[in-house]
């Protein structure tokens, strides 16, 4: 029921607060995520600060709006300059609507940029927060500017090839998340105590496997 709630519920309230409520969602969905991960038999725990969540958002707003001006102002500028040339109604209204549509790809642009940002600010500052037995803490250090170039490209690649270079987009991201990826072991990991859990646990060696720690003494 928690999962039904924070997968469902919490999207329809974004939806309706017009994306207000994003932080909140990111914040239940990382707490859901992190409490389940477990190393033998040891629960994780994690507690990702909503005001640095609700930071991310901020600056991710920030970013939509400083990556619409260039796509939008150049667009919009060169439309004035024909319209100057305009001499019957029909053609202004091809003119509109191109202004329009430049405002719109723009928009998606930066949109996209915006969600890269956000996703890469809060998946540091969650994970950051993720602690095994008390002591051993995760580091998550994923570059903005690396996951921007990553994701795009990958865009690129998988439209040029319809679509059949998927798996190989997705490899390449988890493999940059992973190397970007620590665990601050205070100690060796062999003397956590209860590491050995019940067969069909899911572990954190698994998780480990996933997400390719590095562990750092």
């Amino acid at each position: 029921m928690a999962g039904f709630g924070i997968y469902v519920l919490l999207p329809i309230a974004v939806l309706l607060t017009g994306g207000l409520a994003l932080p909140f969602f990111t914040k239940a969905s990382w707490r859901y995520i992190g409490s389940r991960m477990r190393y033998g038999a040891i629960r994780a725990e994690i507690a990702p600060p909503l005001g640095a969540i609700t930071a991310q958002f901020g600056l991710s707003i920030l970013v939509l709006i400083i990556a619409m001006v260039p796509f939008t102002a150049l667009p919009l500028y060169f439309h004035h300059l024909m319209a100057e040339e305009m001499v019957d109604d029909m053609s202004g209204g091809i003119s509109s609507f191109s202004a329009w549509h430049s405002l719109f790809v723009s928009f998606y642009f930066g949109l996209i940029i915006a969600s890269i940002f956000y996703r890469t600010g809060t998946r540091n500052v969650a994970l950051s927060t993720l602690v095994f037995d008390r002591r051993h803490r995760v580091r998550s250090f994923i570059g903005r500017g690396a996951m921007i170039w990553i994701t795009l490209s990958n865009l690129v690649a998988v439209l040029l090839t319809l679509g059949l270079a998927w798996p190989w987009a997705e490899v390449r991201r988890w493999r940059y998340q992973a190397a970007h990826l620590m665990l601050l072991c205070q100690d060796p990991l062999d003397n956590i105590s209860g590491m050995s859990g019940a067969a069909g646990d899911i572990t954190a060696a698994e998780f480990v496997d996933i997400e390719g720690f590095d562990c750092g003494l």
